[in-house]
């Protein structure tokens, strides 16, 4: 399946935090698009300054580590990191109970 086809298919409440390693879908409207269209809660926010797997700081892209996916230990990942964070937390209390 398509990540379109996933997102057309998903009937709960979604957040996702994009990178620069993401395709574009992720951080351009479309994905948007496809879950308002659906009637599905979505919500997209991009991180242009972090690297994938900012999250976690272990996890790479396509079999590099973090920092060889252009992922950097300093103070902006660990903004990054807690940014996200937050905005995990505020979704779940959001959504958890809908």
């Amino acid at each position: 399946e398509s990540e379109q086809e996933l997102a057309a298919s998903a009937g709960t409440p979604t957040l996702i935090l994009s990178t620069p390693q993401e395709k574009p879908l992720y951080s351009n409207g479309e994905l948007a698009s496809i879950f308002a269209a659906q009637g599905v809660p979505f919500d997209g926010v991009h991180f242009r300054d972090q690297a994938h797997g900012f999250m976690t700081r272990a996890a790479g892209f396509l079999g590099k580590s973090w920092t060889e996916s252009g992922g950097m230990a300093d103070g902006a990942a660990a903004v990054g990191q807690q940014r996200a964070i937050q905005l995990a937390l505020g979704w779940y209390a959001k959504h958890l109970y809908d």
